[in-house]
C-alpha cells in the first residue's frame, strides 16, 4: 500500500502543476484576446494600404512601358 500511495500523491502533485499551467496559459490567451480586440480594425487599414500601393504601382509600370518602354 505505501508504494501505491506514493504514486497517488506524486500524480496529485503532477495534477495541480498541469492545472497550475493551464491556468497561466487562459490568462496568455486572454492577454491575446485582449490585444486584439483593441487592434479591433487595425489590420485591415494595413492591408488597405498595401493594396493601395501595390495597385498603384502596376499602374504606374503599365504606365511606364505603354509611354517609354521599347517597341
Amino acid at each position: 500500500m505505501d508504494d501505491t500511495s506514493a504514486t497517488i500523491g506524486g500524480l496529485l502533485a503532477r495534477m495541480d502543476r498541469v492545472e497550475k499551467e493551464l491556468d497561466e496559459l487562459k490568462k496568455g490567451q486572454n492577454e491575446i484576446l485582449a490585444i486584439l480586440n483593441q487592434a479591433q480594425g487595425g489590420w485591415k487599414l494595413v492591408v488597405y494600404v498595401g493594396s493601395s500601393a501595390v495597385a498603384a504601382i502596376g499602374i504606374a509600370a503599365v504606365a511606364f512601358k505603354t509611354f517609354w518602354g521599347h517597341q
